[in-house]
């Protein structure tokens, strides 16, 4: 079965980009920009692991992420912020997010950590 990921990215550019690439990859990509559709796509099909990139405050992930998890979605979480301040950071990780990736990033990186991920939650 071919892993699947749920981004959410609100830039269509960089949406289009990540989702080319995680494709070559090998994984089977639902986008969408906004964090209800997102929500509501996590609750109806399972997924190996949701990423949360959304310009602004990281809060928005942080209140997306405690909506998922009070919704019972436990595959892992990713958030790509450009915000680096150590109290977003934790709080991300407080509510539930499994890795915090701070941008810009080396893309090779990104994908060894979505992999890292991705393989210990392949039951969805």
């Amino acid at each position: 079965m071919t892993p699947s990921i749920l981004l959410l990215e609100n830039d269509p550019i960089y949406r289009d980009f990540l989702t080319q690439r995680l494709s070559v990859f090998g994984y089977t990509v639902t986008t969408t920009d906004q964090p209800e559709t997102a929500l509501e796509t996590a609750k109806k099909q399972p997924q190996n692991l949701v990423i949360i990139d959304l310009s602004g405050p990281s809060i928005q992930a942080v209140i997306l992420t405690k909506k998922l998890r009070n919704e019972g979605i436990t595959c892992p979480i990713m958030v790509l912020s450009q915000d680096d301040h150590i109290d977003a950071v934790e709080k991300a990780t407080q509510s539930g997010v499994s890795d915090y990736v701070i941008k810009p990033f080396e893309l090779n990186v990104l994908m060894s950590k979505i992999r890292t991920l991705v393989s210990g939650n392949l039951t969805g």
